[in-house]
């Protein structure tokens, strides 16, 4: 709900700001192409403005759709990680019968994982791109510019392709922290009470969890936190400062 509202809220600012800086002089929001002269007439021009203003709406729905539906995937992993983290804690009837539900369910989990990751893997690396890009544009205006509605539009833009980046690595840092975690929650539980043959399959769990559950963009880079200081503001004022 709060992403869904930050994407409207940015291209309100940005249609707002438009409107009171460029209205008048019969510039768009937006850089735009028409087959016809739109500042021939005042009723072409708005119809226009409208037509790119209904564009950008459904263009920040179908973004918010996407990374939405991206983000309960991964928080659907995370809970699935919580079930299995309980039900090692509280083993019940037959230990061993248990034990091999659990061992299916951590299997399932990465099997999941990787089908998220075959489907979702492309998108979330021209996502990472567009994102560097629009925010390398976007603060190379901000030092060349000296229009304060230019220089605040480029700052939206700046704020929402962090917060965008964010929203991924999120998610993916937490999926990664709880499965990572494992092994810790096994060592905390109460193993010394269980058969030798139960203890043997908690150390193969275990040995299981030391691989971590992270989506990786194009296969390459994780989607963590770590990923998302590489495209932080620091980082690409630091590259151009060393320029």
């Amino acid at each position: 709900m709060f992403y869904t509202f930050q994407n409207a809220f940015c291209i309100a600012s940005l249609v707002i700001i438009s409107t009171i800086s460029d209205f008048r002089l019969k510039k768009l929001p937006f850089r735009f192409w028409t087959p016809y002269d739109m500042t021939s007439s005042w009723l072409r021009f708005c119809l226009t403005y409208v037509y790119q203003c209904i564009g950008s709406v459904a263009v920040s729905i179908s973004i918010s759709i996407f990374d939405t539906l991206f983000a309960g995937l991964l928080l659907q992993i995370c809970c699935q990680l919580d079930i299995l983290v309980n039900r090692l804690y509280n083993i019940q009837g037959t230990e061993i019968e248990s034990l091999k539900h659990c061992v299916w369910h951590h299997n399932t989990i990465f099997r999941f994982v990787e089908l998220v990751n075959n489907l979702f893997s492309k998108m979330i690396s021209v996502q990472f791109i567009i994102s560097i890009v629009a925010i390398c544009f976007n603060i190379y205006q901000v030092t060349e510019s000296n229009a304060k509605p230019q220089i605040l539009q480029s700052i939206i833009f700046i704020t929402a392709g962090l917060i965008q980046a964010l929203y991924f690595c999120w998610f993916g840092d937490l999926m990664k922290i709880k499965s990572l975690d494992i092994s810790n929650k096994i060592y905390d539980s109460n193993w010394m009470d269980l058969s030798n043959d139960a203890k043997k399959m908690l150390v193969i769990i275990m040995a299981r969890s030391l691989t971590p559950v992270e989506i990786i963009s194009a296969y390459i880079l994780p989607v963590n936190l770590e990923s998302f200081k590489g495209v932080s503001t620091r980082k690409i004022i630091e590259r151009k400062e060393q320029k």
